[in-house]
């Protein structure tokens, strides 16, 4: 089977996905994994404690290396590496290791471990092949260790398209396809953004990290007259220099590319996590951003917000952490919640000061507009949807974290 082409991502899959990913790969295993443990206790055992780095054609899982990440000693063991046997000899098992890698790097992580059987000759090629030797060797089972992971590279954020590896376009993404993108509903949002994290806001400049149209970085004028942007789309950098005439340093880079030459007091990075391709690598590369005292916003949509769950019964998406393939074309790779959001930025090296919720959402964006523009949402409605954000943070459309360095 050719492929088409395999979506990347990390930390997509429910513990029903890897459970139907094992059992599809089971006899691929030396021996069977079948035979070894409970698939399905083993399936949620991985995500509850594990990174999974993926390979998707459409709702089909076909590659998962899963990997528990232990920041107390430095190590990374991954525990699984499965490739679904049409889709084997594609490269996928070696593409999402070298992610994982470079995820345990980025994360400080000092070495990396595996277990192999002795006679998987093509997984022991694999293993040889990104750097892991043997150390010992019990009941026909090596264990294998990389030690040297300070010398692996930020992974470039790309997508697998036809066997080739294809950079994402950033000017496309932001775009309408199928699906909108921009709604009226959220520059109310934004301006509920910045009230709640303005008490937090320290003294001095700002950096904001993907600007969209800029009206959040509007927002933000209002209150430092020292403000830089980062945004990796060329066109919408261009449009925000014209619109702000000079008031606004504006750098068109990825995240991992950018070289911003000071340190910054504030830096918000609102709706722009979930488009990393590599959100603990991005992360830990703004943390070196920051000045002494600084303050980072990270703030991103909700997959437990009430619309949201609303949407899962009615059968429009599968679970609440779910990536549509619209939201995907939009550049969207995660949908996080407090629990893997805050796993994040802890692998990351920051520290976490505060969290909460943002604006109660019983409504999707366009049933907002719709109510808005007929005024059945009043101001005084949309005020207590925010005030009510307050009380049920869990179902809010956003979720934020206030980090420092550590």
């Amino acid at each position: 089977m050719t492929l088409a082409m395999a979506i990347i991502a990390t930390d997509r899959c429910t513990a029903e996905d890897i459970q139907g990913h094992l059992y599809r790969c089971d006899q691929r295993f030396q021996p069977p994994l079948s035979a070894r443990l409970e698939i399905p206790a083993y399936a949620r055992k991985i995500r509850h404690k594990a990174h999974t780095f993926e390979a998707w054609q459409g709702d089909a899982l076909i590659g998962l290396v899963a990997a528990y990440m232990n920041e107390e000693d430095r190590t990374c063991h991954i525990t699984s590496v499965s490739v679904v046997n049409e889709f084997c000899g594609q490269g996928i098992a070696g593409q999402l290791l070298d992610i994982c890698l470079k995820h345990a790097a980025a994360c400080r992580l000092c070495s990396a471990s595996l277990e192999v059987c002795e006679r998987s000759r093509a997984a022991l090629h694999l293993y040889q092949k990104y750097g892991f030797h043997a150390v010992k060797s019990r009941d026909g089972t090596l264990w294998m260790e990389r030690t040297d992971l300070a010398a692996w590279q930020a992974q470039p954020e790309v997508i697998k398209d036809g066997g080739t590896m294809k950079p994402r376009n950033f000017d496309e993404e932001f775009g309408d396809n199928d699906r909108k993108y921009a709604y009226d509903f959220d520059q109310n949002l934004r301006q509920y953004i910045l009230r709640t994290l303005i008490p937090q806001i320290v003294p001095g400049n700002a950096l904001e990290i993907g600007c969209f149209e800029g009206e959040f970085t509007k927002l933000l004028l209002n209150i430092f007259d020292d403000l830089t942007v980062i945004e990796a789309s060329q066109e919408l950098a261009d449009r925000l220099r014209r619109a702000t005439a000079g008031g606004v340093k504006v750098l068109c880079a990825r995240i991992e590319d950018a070289s911003p030459g000071t340190a910054f007091d504030n830096i918000f990075l609102v709706h722009t996590l979930e488009h990393f391709d590599d959100p603990v690598a991005g992360l830990a590369r703004i943390r070196s951003f920051l000045s002494p005292g600084g303050r980072l916003f990270v703030v991103v949509p909700n997959a437990h917000a009430a619309s949201r769950q609303i949407a899962v019964k009615m059968g429009l998406i599968t679970h609440n952490a779910a990536v549509t393939e619209a939201e995907f074309r939009h550049g969207h790779r995660i949908t996080y919640a407090f629990d893997t959001l805050e796993r994040d930025a802890r692998l990351a090296g920051l520290r976490i000061e505060a969290r909460g919720g943002i604006f109660f959402k019983p409504l999707a964006n366009f049933q907002f507009d719709m109510a808005m523009s007929s005024g059945l949402a009043t101001p005084e409605y949309l005020e207590g949807c925010y005030q009510l954000g307050f009380q049920y943070p869990d179902l809010c459309a956003s979720i934020f974290l206030v980090c420092s360095a550590g």
